[in-house]
């Protein structure tokens, strides 16, 4: 990953405590961001997502609502 783009999550997650794992593979991209789910007022908790893409789907991104089931998904074009 990029220096840049490295100090750019960092800063994403200081400033709104979401916490966010990137993984560039050799045919695919994953970004895991576990958010803070907010209980009374009170944030203990992180709720957590996967995004999922290959390099050649022109967009498509699959969406894991929470990444240990992996029959529940669901699929956002975020364009080119």
């Amino acid at each position: 990953m990029f220096k840049k783009t490295e100090e750019l999550l960092k800063k994403f997650e200081q400033e709104n405590e979401i916490y966010v794992e990137a993984r560039d593979q050799k045919s695919y991209w994953e970004v895991t961001a576990k958010m803070p789910k907010k209980i009374d007022g009170l944030h203990h908790l992180h709720r957590t997502k996967k995004y999922v893409s290959g390099r050649d789907q022109e967009g498509d991104v699959l969406i894991l609502q929470n990444p240990e089931v992996y029959e529940s998904y669901t699929v956002e074009q975020w364009g080119l």
